[in-house]
């Protein structure tokens, strides 16, 4: 059965779009004057919008892994709890195809309002001449220019479109020009990460199916001899996290330096298969090293076929430091083994496994399965 948020999903990625399709056939674009300035074209917020949009999204992926977890798309899917991600990518595959719509809805009312009326287009200026002008709107306009083959005016023929000289000349072309420019910013980045949102959705949802019908995760301890009490906190982690259904199969210990026999050593899981879950346990007590805890990481990851889960256990460390400098000191050895783990591939998720807080476990893994997808 599906959960209540992917019902309310699922009419939400109707309602939206259509929502947006229906408010930008409904604007008026043009404006009563049936006068257009192409130095301020109607659709020009539009445009500058999403243009800030695929900025936030890059910064977004060069950003951490835990704020893919906040935005528009969070806003859809929030609840008590941490949303998942295969919810959050649908989310905002809704808000790309609402985007999407609006673009194609307000190309559609340029046309409608175009046949029924006749619009003017023209310019004015206090600080710029028609040579200016020129240059300003090859930059703009003339990748639709070179697609559509209609030529942008030269200086000349713009010094007279200019307001204070005439009435200017009909739209048309500058209503195919702002079309097609529309349709190359908007219409069509907008749909294409729709695709590539839900695309990812589904991958996403489909690898929690998996994993919530008990596929066997394979443990592979370096060089940290956990306690019953932290293995069986391990699972529930992993219980809570990725399914009731979720084993654990815990391979010996593998010591520090012993990396490269890993291959020889027999897969803890009932069967071993390339891509099936594996998680390499270390200990935040530990110093974190490239040439052995980095290199266990790429020998699991080559044997995998994909990059293991990386869980790194703090209960001995907050044993053995306490107070304000082992809060420090804490923070510091996480930032150590996460920019190790990323230096690698992984994501690190650090956690007292004798004391663990669940939901704040859950919400990192979720980030890890976000930047992983």
């Amino acid at each position: 059965m599906a959960s209540p948020t992917r019902q309310r999903l699922g009419w939400l990625a109707v309602a939206v779009p259509a929502l947006g399709f229906v408010l930008g056939v409904s604007a008026d674009h043009l404006g009563a004057s049936q006068r257009i300035n192409i130095l301020a074209p109607p659709l020009l917020a539009l445009l500058v919008w999403n243009l800030a949009v695929y900025l936030g999204l890059v910064l977004t992926a060069l950003g951490s892994p835990a704020r893919r977890s906040r935005g528009w798309a969070a806003l859809l899917v929030r609840r008590s709890g941490v949303p998942e991600p295969a919810d959050l990518a649908r989310a905002t595959a809704v808000l790309h195809a609402a985007a999407a719509a609006l673009a194609l809805g307000a190309l559609l009312s340029l046309y409608l309002r175009g046949l029924a009326f006749e619009y003017r287009a023209g310019w004015d200026s206090t600080f710029l001449d028609a040579a200016a002008v020129q240059r300003l709107l090859a930059v703009v306009l003339g990748p639709a220019a070179w697609l559509s083959g209609l030529a942008l005016p030269d200086a000349d023929e713009l010094a007279r479109l200019r307001y204070s000289e005439g009435p200017g000349e009909n739209a048309a072309r500058w209503i195919h020009l702002q079309a097609i420019t529309l349709a190359g910013v908007v219409l069509l980045p907008r749909t294409l990460l729709a695709v590539w949102s839900w695309r990812r959705a589904q991958s996403l949802a489909q690898a929690r199916e998996r994993n919530a019908v008990g596929i066997p995760v394979a443990v592979w301890p370096y060089s940290h001899h956990a306690s019953a009490d932290a293995l069986r906190g391990l699972l529930r982690l992993l219980r809570h996290t990725l399914g009731p259904a979720t084993t654990t199969h815990v391979a010996p210990v593998v010591p520090l330096g012993g990396e490269d026999q890993l291959a020889a050593l027999p897969w803890p899981a009932p069967q071993e298969k390339r891509g099936q879950p594996a998680l390499v346990l270390f200990h935040l007590a530990a110093t974190p090293e490239r040439e052995n805890h980095g290199a266990f990481i790429d020998a699991l990851s080559h044997r995998c076929g994909a990059p293991p889960w990386v869980l790194v256990d703090e209960s001995a460390f907050k044993q053995r430091f306490s107070g304000a400098d082992g809060a420090q000191r804490l923070q510091q050895r996480r930032a150590a083994w996460r920019a190790l783990a990323q230096a690698h591939g992984c994501v690190a998720v650090c956690v007292d496994l004798l004391q663990p807080d669940l939901d704040a476990a859950r919400r990192d893994w979720h980030a890890t399965e976000a930047q992983a997808a």
